[in-house]
């Protein structure tokens, strides 16, 4: 049996912004956000791609604080420019936590049991850089560059599973993300050329194996 469940929350949005002139515009804004958990991570235990979660029916709200500053920029007609700076700190993050076990469901090798946790707080800052060239009507280039450091803080917990956690890395949050894109058409023709990288992750909470 699960006891009734109930959590409200405010999201505000505070955002301020100045033109320097007609093409270059600088962006300030602060938010909060609010997640509650979902009803499948506190009632469902099963296999899922990582392991065996397990449910948690004391998991609660987590809330975010989010900082970003901007700035938006263009070059005559042909070069457009995009930075962001960003800082969040997340409170009560939700997150799957290996509880230091294991489970045969009848494969080849023992799945990790899981389960989502609210560990204590989680820091998390980067940078978002774009850059949009098209020095014809015919040819058009585009760079999209991420960097992004997601790490676990300080922990309140009286679980030793969730206390080794902090100072790692979330799992599965690459460093670096970069794209290059280009097109060219003309008279019906058309040619488009990508390049996408993603620099390696964290697989685990541990941050023992690396994708």
């Amino acid at each position: 049996e699960f006891q009734n469940k109930q959590w409200s929350g405010f999201s505000p949005k505070l955002s301020l912004s100045y033109h320097f002139s007609k093409s270059t515009l600088l962006y300030t804004s602060v938010s909060k956000g609010f997640l509650p958990p979902k009803i499948e991570d506190m009632t469902k235990s099963g296999k899922i791609r990582k392991g065996f979660k397990m449910a948690n029916p004391n998991l609660y709200p987590e809330r975010l604080m989010n900082y970003e500053l901007g700035l938006k920029s263009s070059i005559g007609k042909k070069v457009e420019i995009e930075a962001v700076l960003y800082y969040s700190k997340g409170n009560d993050f939700q997150y799957f936590v290996s509880q230091g076990d294991s489970v045969d469901v009848g494969g080849d090798a023992l799945l990790a049991v899981l389960q989502k946790t609210n560990i204590a707080n989680v820091n998390i800052y980067g940078t978002d850089l774009m850059l949009n060239w098209k020095p014809s009507k015919y040819f058009n280039f585009m760079m999209n560059y991420s960097y992004n450091s997601s790490k676990i803080g300080s922990m309140n917990s009286s679980n030793p599973e969730v206390m080794k956690l902090s100072g790692k890395y979330l799992a599965e949050v690459p460093a670096h993300i970069l794209g290059l894109y280009s097109d060219f058409s003309i008279k019906g023709f058309h040619l488009s050329l990508s390049y996408n990288y993603t620099s390696d992750q964290w697989y685990d909470d541990e941050n023992i194996e690396i994708v």
